[in-house]
């Protein structure tokens, strides 16, 4: 067994929390964008 081989694995998860941290943001302002004019009623 290698050490070497968690290292790619750990920045890749690192990256790809990142990456749905984004998506998670992006979604949270496209829903708020779509219901702005509900709240305003």
């Amino acid at each position: 067994m290698q050490f070497g081989i968690n290292t790619p694995q750990l920045t890749w998860s690192a990256e790809y929390r990142a990456k749905i941290q984004v998506s998670i943001f992006q979604n949270i302002f496209d829903i708020s964008h779509r219901l702005r004019p509900y709240m305003k009623l």
